[in-house]
């Protein structure tokens, strides 16, 4: 009833949110998306509460510290609001080791030679074989139109290109 006597933790994560996403490097392969947000309880309450689902995904160690660093350091906008952070789960960055660094360029010469695909940092499964200094290469079994969305789906049309990138890069290592 009386919204001026509180303090909106949404209000509050909205202002950490484009914080967040300013970390992102690109010329780093740095890139920081908040893709989940939550909070608050009805719409006639300030909601007291909000969090969000930040996926990181980095090339590097150094980036890693610095993209860390600051979110754990960032203070608050409004007033009066709280904030605590908190990694609720880490994923493995890809560790760009020589075994890895030389698979990744020869699949982008068979990537340039067949689709124009090139690999990208990833999170999650697809970087703990890297992580541990094994090649590893996420992007080579199908088109990348729509990532890791509901409607990401396999495109027919481009399973020649793909097969043609994965024959690419087998005779790289031959």
């Amino acid at each position: 009833m009386e919204p001026e006597k509180g303090i909106s933790a949404i209000q509050e994560l909205a202002h950490q949110i484009l914080r967040i996403h300013g970390l992102s490097n690109w010329d780093k392969g740095t890139t920081l998306n908040v893709g989940v947000v939550s909070g608050g309880t009805r719409p006639n309450v300030v909601a007291a509460e909000a969090e969000a689902v930040v996926d990181l995904r980095v090339w590097s160690q150094s980036e890693l510290d610095r993209v860390s660093q600051a979110m754990f350091n960032l203070q608050p906008v409004l007033e009066g609001a709280p904030s605590k952070w908190k990694a609720a789960k880490t994923a493995r960055r890809w560790s760009i080791t020589s075994p890895v660094a030389c698979l990744r360029r020869r699949g982008d010469r068979a990537a340039s030679a067949s689709t124009s695909k090139k690999a990208a940092p990833a999170a999650a499964a697809t970087a703990t074989s890297p992580a541990l200094g094994h090649p590893h290469v996420g992007w080579a079994g199908r088109s990348r139109s729509w990532r890791d969305a509901d409607h990401e789906h396999i495109e027919v049309d481009q399973i020649a290109g793909r097969l043609a990138l994965l024959t690419g890069l087998v005779m790289e290592l031959k």
